[in-house]
């Protein structure tokens, strides 16, 4: 964090773009992990997974609550043809091209989605370094994120429900519409019960880590519920999102809802 921060400084000064500095620090970390440079420090692996694997969880929560689900209806023909060149076509190309090398469907499901993921959050980032964001081609390829997020959430949890068949022995149909039930009744429970009495709690005037705070209480609660029905935390923290923000948007807590973006941020 330290070197990240410090290399924050170095680009902010040439006016390079700040998302590139923790990029470069993680990769370097990956590379040392690789090669054994931090074999001295206890399970120092497990550590750092801790903090990954929280961090991916933060992150696509953020993303929950930025989808924006009913802009749909108003994207260009534009943006939809910039989507499926940014996210489609390498899903499909990165899908049978390991396929033919490793002839199984799941690890090349696992490389098609990895290369169709956009970024979003890291190009909305460079356009607002760059005061782009409200350009025609800073729209175009907001919009165009907005249609690879659905895709790449649709295929998260597909791929979730897929690795269960493989990795539960006894699996049945059955058990799965029991636990998609059981998860879906706790999801539902979250957003007309728990958020609402939550934020009555909190009233309408809180202040920033209230808000904070509730969403934090919405977004461990339903990973953890995701998790133990094996639906995986990826699915818990992007719905945690899409949850709060249909919420805030119901009950126009535009405030609320930037008060959380921006601690996140």
């Amino acid at each position: 964090l330290v070197t990240s921060y410090l290399l924050n400084l170095f680009f902010k000064k040439y006016n390079l773009p700040l998302m590139i500095a923790p990029l470069l620090i993680g990769l370097s970390i990956n590379f040392m992990l690789q090669n054994g440079f931090f074999s001295y420090i206890p399970k120092f692996s497990e550590i750092l997974g801790i903090f990954a694997n929280f961090g991916l969880i933060v992150i696509l929560f953020f993303v929950g609550l930025k989808v924006e689900f009913h802009f749909m209806r108003n994207l260009s023909k534009n943006s939809s043809i910039m989507a499926i060149n940014a996210g489609h076509t390498p899903f499909f190309f990165g899908l049978f091209a390991t396929y033919i090398y490793t002839r199984n469907w799941i690890e090349a499901l696992f490389v098609g989605i990895a290369l169709a993921i956009t970024a979003e959050e890291v190009a909305v980032g460079v356009l607002e370094e760059l005061k782009m964001i409200n350009k025609r081609v800073g729209q175009l390829i907001i919009e165009a994120g907005i249609i690879g997020d659905i895709f790449e959430i649709t295929a998260i949890a597909l791929l979730g429900l897929l690795l269960r068949t493989q990795i539960i022995s006894n699996f049945t149909i059955f058990t799965l519409l029991f636990d998609f039930f059981m998860f879906l009744l706790i999801v539902l429970l979250m957003r007309y019960v728990l958020i609402e009495y939550l934020l009555r709690i909190v009233g309408k005037k809180a202040r920033k880590f209230e808000y904070f705070g509730l969403a934090f209480v919405i977004l461990l609660i339903i990973t953890m519920s995701a998790e133990i029905f094996g639906f995986s935390s990826i699915i818990g923290a992007l719905l945690a999102g899409i949850l709060l923000k249909d919420k805030f948007h119901q009950d126009k807590l535009y405030v609320a809802e930037h008060h959380i973006v921006e601690t996140i941020e």
